[in-house]
């Protein structure tokens, strides 16, 4: 036999012995990785297990050249470089490249699996066909074959784990044999091995993984395979006091005095054979700074209250935390002298609130200064309950330093930072950072009673958490001005009461809001740049909420890119461009979006409009195409006004999902048209001008959807109807446009836009056919609610009347996207009486709970009701947390809470309004738990 591995050089074997076993999972284990990228020769392979030595030949003489990166399948990722090349191959080759596995661990690997590429020249070899020898035995030849790549190489995958007469081998070769060629080459490249250890320890995690020097004693837990009764972890080469758990789990105590000093060690676990494994490596980190408050004050600069018993210095990291201090407690840098450290981080854990202070009494322009700058660092981390307030008395500078603009200041979901100082804030602000639990972390500006009354922001360009401004103590207000220009606010946005955030976008920019919108004071929208649009975004993933004094100047346009939709609950006057993109916009008659003369509309679709009524103000002229994207159900239902005259006035339209008012009542027609045989009682919609509409002659166009159950659009009996209080009038039709052609036995959908028409009232698709089967227009669904009930989910629905309805079936979501039947009823057939039924969810789980109903025809045909959606019962986060006079609660309004006091006595219920807030500036200051429902786990929350 000739071995072949060096460039141009004929038998040459190679051997390895290296002590690195690199981990796949489990178990799992490269054994063997050749990638043949020596500049030399491909001599070597690039890993060999412990214990294990690999020789690798080849049958004639060979050549290294162009090989190929692994590809998806492979093991472990290696480059392009070399491949192992065999030349001049004939058709009676019997040629072949070979692996041989030897040592003493061979006998540990089970359940072997081999990946390589290959190629071919033109007149190169089709096959290659996998053989291997056991313990020094003959060649045996696999069904497993390969066909190599031409132009390119291909990837081969062999799973041998189901031989288990190699498991545990003491010698093992495996053999690519050559066939098909016709003189032309071959190449291999990147020939790896892996198998399963069965015998020998191999740990897979450890938890903790880090752990700062000076901690007390604490436990280990190391996961792993083929632990056995016995195992010992060590830790930098100290035996523990190990606990077996099981053959993957085992507990171990790591005493105080070998995490003393950081630095990076191994931990190892030996089984009773004397069997190492290979080390995990543990971090201890250096030593932070902890307030200890031994003096009993709340001074920065007393030496006894830290851990130390020495000032923080400028290398150190400090931590206020709960480890020596059980009770809430503030630390304050209550003397003029600067502190600068390295980072500072408040983090009370389960413990009360931590308060870091800088008091209105310290008066250095920079009374603290963080300096951790750069990539992944920490420089301000602010967790739940944990509150930093710059209230500095400095005539100029920031108070607060936080170095760089890098993203080193985290202010967690409940921690919040309060700018109490008329100083600036951009030297914190500046270096935010956005990571996921940060977007209720609070940022909130509440000016000292002698600030200034206007005080300018930087917001342009910034991510906050939740920002909130509220007004200077006893002063009638306060006016926030500041550019808005990509600002982004993760969390809500809350203008307390005499606080007015006066918000300015200019050109193209645009304001994105996550969360809800909520001014008690007054929010104004200022375009910058007259006659260049910008855009206020709600892109949340929840259902946001818009409330309070909210106004738009003209040009500041809104969209919508939410598929949880938004809810109004403030009247709202726009006089920008509307975009509708994801996501519908919840209005009532109360909280209406109003569209002035200079509004205009993009987008619109079954994926987002106008949930509710909507208006719109028009000039004297005429109308063409005034559009209103009204919605409901992921149905997308436009009406759309025309006229040839009108007189200035604002139009208001109405959809109604259920029977039209009096759809009974149809008189003889006055309208020299036919009369009307049937109104729907799926749909109606009301349009009603303010003031009235005088001198207008117009049509309407209405849509029609296949659950309006349209299946003749172009009969002539198909019009529109209008009641203006004496009975259903057919008013014709003008137009009628299909989408989608009803097919046998199915329906249509499209529009179909009246005759010309003169008054306003409310609008309906029609019939003046005697014949039932033509156009039915059913009725649907008039109601659908979901309730906890303990621990279920308690659904009911109610329909006016139905038609071929088979049954209903109740669906539940977990994301609103991919839902699960958990109930299904009997429907009623066909019938004109109006019914309710009610189903129950025994197994709803305790988080956001999406539901919807599904209508099933006889024939099959399935609708969908509206989302209606349950808030997990004890999930929320309040804040701000600790609160002065008013508590936030993530919740739907109209939500029973309670505030108990530590012994569970209920101190206060009350139904939480639209603005979410509930007032706590009667408690005492103290601890407290809100329950969100009876039976719900509370949530704790601290008053000041």
């Amino acid at each position: 036999m000739t071995g072949i591995l060096t460039k141009n050089i004929t038998h040459f074997f190679i051997s390895l012995l290296l002590l690195i076993l690199p981990f796949l999972g489990v178990g799992q284990t490269i054994i063997v990785n050749y990638d043949f990228n020596s500049t030399t020769a491909p001599n070597s392979p690039l890993t060999t297990a412990g214990g294990i030595t690999s020789a690798a030949s080849a049958s004639k003489t060979s050549t290294a050249s162009g090989g190929t990166a692994t590809g998806a399948g492979a093991y472990v990722p290696a480059t392009a470089g070399n491949a192992l090349t065999m030349t001049a191959l004939s058709a009676a080759s019997t040629d072949y490249f070979q692996v041989t596995l030897d040592g003493p661990s061979l006998a540990s690997y089970s359940a072997f699996k081999l990946y390589f590429q290959s190629f071919r020249t033109s007149t190169g070899p089709t096959t290659l066909t996998l053989q291997y020898s056991l313990n020094g035995g003959a060649f045996i030849t696999t069904a497993n074959t390969a066909v190599p790549g031409n132009p390119g190489f291909n990837e081969a995958a062999v799973d041998l784990s189901g031989l288990t007469m190699l498991n545990a081998p003491t010698s093992l070769k495996f053999r690519l044999a050559v066939s098909g060629s016709t003189g032309g080459n071959a190449r291999v490249d990147n020939f790896q091995v892996q198998a399963v250890n069965t015998v020998d320890p191999l740990i897979n995690g450890i938890s903790p993984a880090t752990i700062e020097a000076g901690s007390a004693d604490f436990s280990l837990a190391v996961t792993g395979s083929n632990f056995k009764p016995g195992s010992v972890v060590s830790f930098n080469s100290q035996n523990l006091m190990t606990t077996y758990k099981s053959s993957t789990s085992l507990v171990a105590v790591v005493p105080a005095a070998a995490v003393a000093l950081d630095g990076s060690y191994p931990v190892v676990v030996t089984n009773p054979s004397a069997v190492p494994s290979p080390a995990a490596t543990f971090s201890v980190t250096p030593a932070l700074v902890h307030w200890t408050g031994t003096a009993g004050n709340t001074s920065w600069f007393e030496p006894t209250n830290w851990s130390t018993g020495a000032l923080p210095a400028t290398t150190d990291e400090v931590v206020l935390d709960h480890r020596y201090v059980a009770g809430s407690f503030t630390v304050s840098l209550d003397q003029n002298v600067a502190v600068s450290i390295k980072s500072l981080t408040i983090n009370p854990g389960v413990g009360d609130s931590i308060f870091a202070l800088v008091p209105a009494s310290n008066t250095l322009a920079t009374a603290l200064t963080l300096s951790n700058s750069g990539s992944g660092v920490v420089a301000l981390a602010i967790y739940n309950k944990g509150v930093v307030t710059n209230a500095s008395g400095a005539s100029s500078g920031s108070g607060i330093d936080v170095l760089g603009t890098g993203a080193t200041a985290f202010i967690y979901n409940g921690g919040s930072y309060r700018q109490a100082t008329v100083r600036g804030h951009a030297a914190v602000v500046e270096n935010l950072s956005a990571v996921a639990g940060t977007e209720l972390g609070i940022f909130d500006f509440r000016l000292p009673t002698n600030g200034t009354a206007s005080y300018s922001l930087s917001l342009a360009g910034r991510t906050y958490g939740t920002l909130i401004f509220r007004n200077r103590l006893g002063q009638a207000s306060t006016s926030y001005p500041g550019s808005v220009n990509s600002l982004i606010v993760q969390g809500n946005l809350i203008i307390g009461p005499g606080a007015v955030l006066i918000a300015t976008l200019n050109t193209t920019n645009e304001a994105r809001f996550l969360g809800d919108v909520r001014a008690q004071g007054t929010l104004q929208f200022k375009n910058g740049s007259a006659g260049s649009p910008s855009q206020v975004l709600f892109s949340g993933s929840k259902s946001q909420i818009i409330s309070g004094n909210v106004t738009f100047e003209p040009g500041v346009g809104m969209m919508l890119n939410n598929p949880s939709g938004v809810v109004l609950a403030t009247p709202l006057l726009q006089n920008g461009m509307f975009t509708l993109t994801s996501g519908p916009l919840t209005t009532t008659a109360t909280n209406l979006l109003t569209l002035g003369t200079t509004a205009s509309i993009a987008g619109g679709s079954s994926a987002s409009y106008v949930n509710g009524p909507l208006a719109r103000q028009t000039a004297a002229g005429a109308l063409s195409g005034l559009v209103f994207p009204l919605g409901s159900g992921g149905v997308y239902r436009p009406v759309v006004l025309n006229a040839t005259a009108q007189d200035a006035t604002t139009y208001l339209v109405a959809l109604a999902q259920g029977p039209a008012p009096d759809y009974n009542n149809l008189p003889t027609s006055t309208t020299g048209l036919p009369q009307l045989t049937r109104v729907s009682r799926a749909w109606s919609y009301t349009i009603t001008p303010t003031p009235a509409a005088n001198n207008f002659s117009g049509n309407v166009l209405l849509p029609y959807e296949l659950t309006d159950q349209v299946n003749a659009p172009n009969d002539a009996s198909f019009v529109i109807g209008k009641n203006s209080g004496s009975g259903w009038q057919n008013i014709g039709k003008s137009a009628v446009s299909v989408t989608t052609a009803a097919p046998a036995g199915g329906y249509a959908s499209g529009t179909i836009t009246s005759g010309t028409f003169t008054s306003f009232s409310t609008f309906s698709l029609a019939s003046t056919s005697a014949d039932a089967a033509i156009n039915p227009l059913p009725v649907i669904l008039t109601s659908f609610a979901a309730r906890r009930q303990a621990a279920n989910v308690r659904l009911s629905w109610a329909t006016a009347s139905e038609l071929r309805n088979a049954h209903f079936e109740v669906q539940r979501s977990l994301d609103g996207q991919v839902f699960t039947a958990v109930a299904t009823v009997g429907g009623q057939g066909t019938t004109a009486l109006a019914r309710q039924y009610t189903a129950l969810d025994a197994a709803a789980p305790n988080a956001v709970l999406y539901y919807r109903l599904a209508q099933v025809d006889i024939d099959g045909r399935t609708t969908y009701s509206p989302l209606v959606v349950l808030t997990a019962t004890s999930s929320a986060v309040l804040y701000p947390n600790p609160a002065r006079d008013r508590l936030v609660v993530p919740a739907p309004a109209g939500t029973q809470v309670r505030v108990l006091d530590l012994a569970g006595r209920v101190l206060q219920t009350v139904a939480l309004p639209l603005s979410g807030e509930v007032s706590v500036a009667s408690l005492p200051a103290g601890t407290y738990l809100l329950q969100l429902s009876e039976g719900a786990q509370p949530l704790r929350f601290s008053k000041e």
